[in-house]
């Protein structure tokens, strides 16, 4: 091994982040297949077995080269800003505009050339990587494969737009050309030096237990607690306790700058090989896949998301998390990252969306084309979805980075071409109204965020807003349900009577009535929710979702078709959209969870104030409010379900005064061995399988996170962004595969769209269903 390493390398120090940059004095390319290629040169006097030379001067030459002729050559993968999101020290954190200066001086063909910090720290590992012995046998053919590099910065004439757009258009062909792709995720830090080690142990854990299946023959329960739970190490059968510097050092390894890229998708996904250098450590892509499965399968990245607002500073903490971190052995200080650049929310499911894509089109990397088959592609649309949390410096490129690796659908209507004349706001409103008209159902409707989080303000409603983060997270994601709300509404319905006007064939629905979050009716309580849901019919008639491949076979009048669902139903359906990883609707097995979780929390509140009785009076307020909240609690089944609590707990109770008052605490001992049977029993039944609570509250978080529960006239319930309003009107639009939240305003048929939504029993064409479409109210409306 090296006794040196290549460390994160700052700007130099220089006036406000301004620095005069020497451009290379670039001749055309002579053909629209060209690129250039760099070669690094071995300094003088180099000695192979020597530690890394940082000091002497980087000579480089340039040469041109048509990709028609196959020419052998790695293409860079590395980030233009910092390498690293947060850092340990609040010193080291430092403004962009000093990561983007061309602030040190590397030679090409005798010219000076200016380049940034960044893509010096990665020149220098590489310069090393191919002419340090060592490297020579433990990366495989990579010393010779560096010999060319393709680098944007300096392969590209950055200076000249016209180039930069038509290199751009090329840049699929450029990595699917390559016979390497190396990814530089920049220099070594401490943060990186504790990550590596520990996703190695994480891998091999999972290997040892991994069954063919892709099942594990232990950890059954293991994604049921959170990462500073004792119990989670027990169940791994480690006995040291990871620290929170420990989970700090990993989740700012995976959020280092390159994980964020949104160019990093396109790269990644085209390489016939991959690898990566963090300073000297080089590894294969098959080792971070490696690395991140039994995380991703354990619901660790998830978790480890989840406690980023207690890893960084400035973040604010509700009471709960407040709580949370007080129970952590160190203080503060010893785990807290400071974070360098504002970013959108960890994506901890970027990995495996990248392998998703990655295997897709796999099956073409044998073909030696020029330009990669679309064969394997998925359209704009799914990739724009999918990788809408990757970050870019400059906002169009939330759309240009995925055009190399998404499917054109049709070539009767032209795509939209990389042009960087244009502003963000027209990029985005050219690229959707293409995928509007290209594609066979408005896909572009889950990508609008809600309005609250927008930027461009001076977007159409209909047109979504790439340059933000798309919350809430669209329904489509992680895994596809075969909604399809419009069934019976006819062909999808697309026009622009005006540039900034969409025209779309629809059916209303109904008003929204009511509105509350989940969690805010969950900490509220059992009363709290039986009031919220008290306008829905007591007992609903669900149908069974449609047959997908044979609709006819589906008889409305058969009663068997439907299931009697009661309030409480409706409620934990809706907040994960009856979907639970993959099946659809929800296992029945949920319901009968859901309802045992409901009675121990009567049982709770019951045996909590008997308990802590101090008087008569506190036994007689006691009684009232459990009684309260036993009737609200049946008002959620479905009726003469369960024997009523309030029945029990008299039974139980039968007795004299002086009985009751053997309850009371006035001395301060403890009753819990006076409490009734009848109630411990009723709380002792278990309520979840192994697993099954864990992927429930997963799900349930993941889908009304940013979402609201509403109540929909005259008695539908449903899941919308959180901007919604009461008033604003549910439609069911020809071609939309979820219904829509929409706002109406002076103008007569015209709307602006809040986002899509979730409506209950609605999904699968039920609106619709044994309707005449002659007598459907199905009118002609405008998004503005």
């Amino acid at each position: 091994m090296l006794t040196d390493n290549v460390y994160i390398v700052q700007p130099k120090d220089h006036v406000k982040g301004y620095c005069t940059p020497k451009a290379y004095p670039y001749d055309p390319l002579p053909s629209p297949t060209c690129v250039r290629l760099l070669q690094i040169l071995p300094p003088p006097d180099f000695v192979s077995t020597s530690d890394v030379d940082k000091d002497t001067p980087i000579e480089c030459s340039l040469k041109t080269v048509d990709l028609e002729s196959k020419p052998k050559y790695t293409a860079l993968s590395y980030t233009w800003s910092g390498p690293n999101i947060y850092y340990t020290q609040s010193s080291f954190v430092l403004p962009q505009s000093d990561w983007s200066c061309q602030c040190y001086t590397i030679t090409i063909n005798g010219h000076p050339v200016s380049i940034s910090a960044n893509l010096y720290a990665a020149l220098i590992a590489i310069r090393t990587v191919r002419f340090h012995e060592m490297y020579k046998h433990s990366t495989g053919p990579l010393q010779d494969d560096l010999e060319y590099i393709w680098i944007d910065a300096l392969c590209i004439n950055q200076a000249d737009l016209v180039e930069k757009s038509a290199q751009v258009q090329l840049m699929n062909c450029i990595y699917w050309q390559s016979v390497h792709v190396l990814v530089w995720l920049g220099g070594m830090d401490g943060l990186a030096m504790t990550a590596i080690p520990l996703l190695e142990k994480f891998a091999e854990l999972g290997l040892r237990y991994r069954n063919k299946d892709g099942t594990y023959s232990r950890y059954k329960i293991l994604p049921e607690f959170e990462l500073d739970d004792p119990r989670f190490y027990e169940e791994l059968g480690l006995e040291n306790h990871m620290s929170a510097r420990q989970w700090a050092g990993i989740f700012a390894f995976l959020n280092r700058a390159w994980f964020r890229r949104a160019w990093v998708v396109q790269e990644l996904v085209l390489a016939k090989r991959a690898g990566f250098l963090c300073g000297m450590n080089y590894f294969g892509d098959g080792t971070l896949s490696r690395w991140l499965e039994f995380p991703q399968d354990m619901r660790m990245l998830s978790k480890l998301a989840s406690l980023e607002p207690l890893l960084v500073h400035g973040s604010t903490l509700t009471e709960a998390q407040e709580e949370r971190r007080r129970g952590w052995p160190y203080p503060p200080e010893y785990y807290t990252l400071y974070q360098s650049q504002e970013v959108s929310n960890w994506n901890s499911d970027m990995f495996t969306f990248i392998n998703f894509v990655r295997q897709k089109m796999k099956a073409d990397a044998a073909q030696s084309t020029l330009f990669p088959s679309m064969d394997g592609m998925a359209p704009l649309s799914q990739n724009l979805m999918l990788f809408r949390s990757c970050e870019a410096t400059d906002p169009r490129d939330k759309i240009y980075a995925f055009l190399g690796i998404s499917h054109h659908w049709t070539p009767l209507l032209q795509r939209p071409v990389v042009d960087y004349t244009l502003t963000p706001q027209q990029v985005y409103t050219a690229f959707t109204k293409h995928m509007i008209e290209t594609e066979t159902h408005f896909f572009t409707f889950g990508h609008i965020e809600d309005p609250a989080v927008r930027k461009m303000k001076d977007l159409p409603s209909w047109v979504p807003d790439y340059s933000t983060d798309c919350k809430p997270i669209p329904f489509r994601i992680p895994a596809h349900v075969g909604f399809c709300a419009d069934r019976g509404l006819g062909r999808k319905h697309a026009a622009f009577p005006a540039p900034d006007i969409l025209e779309v064939k629809a059916y209303r629905v109904n008003r929204i009535v009511a509105l509350a979050y989940n969690s805010d009716l969950e900490n509220a309580g059992i009363s709290a929710i039986a009031s919220f849901l008290s306008p829905l019919p007591r007992v609903m008639g669900i149908a069974r979702p449609f047959p997908i491949k044979d609709p006819s076979s589906h008889d409305p009048s058969n009663l068997d078709n439907y299931d009697m669902q009661s309030r409480l139903d409706m409620l934990w359906r809706t907040t994960i959209i009856d979907s639970l990883e993959i099946q659809h609707p929800a296992p029945e097995r949920l319901g009968t969870s859901m309802r045992i979780s409901y009675r121990k929390a009567l049982v709770h509140q019951g045996t909590s104030f008997i308990h802590n009785l101090q008087s008569v009076s506190d036994y007689e307020e006691g009684m009232r409010e459990f009684s309260e909240a036993n009737a609200a609690f049946e008002t959620l089944l479905l009726p003469g379900e369960m024997k009523p609590l309030e029945k029990q707990l008299a039974e139980a109770e039968a007795g004299t005064l002086e009985g009751k008052m053997s309850f009371i605490n006035l001395d301060g001992g403890d009753f819990w061995d006076k409490i009734p049977s009848e109630w411990l029993d009723l709380g002792d039944a278990l309520p979840w399988e192994p697993g099954l609570e864990s992927e429930f509250n997963y799900t349930k978080k993941l889908r009304t996170e940013h979402r609201k529960l509403a109540i929909i006239e005259p008695g539908g319930l449903g899941l919308v962004p959180e901007s919604s309003e009461i008033d604003d009107e549910v439609w069911i639009i020809a071609g939309a595969l979820m219904p829509v939240v929409l706002r109406p305003t002076s103008e007569e048929k015209k709307f602006r769209m809040i986002g899509e939504m979730y409506l209950h029993g609605m999904m699968h064409g039920e609106g619709m269903e044994g309707i005449d479409h002659r007598y459907l109210n199905i009118h002609k409306i405008l998004l503005e």
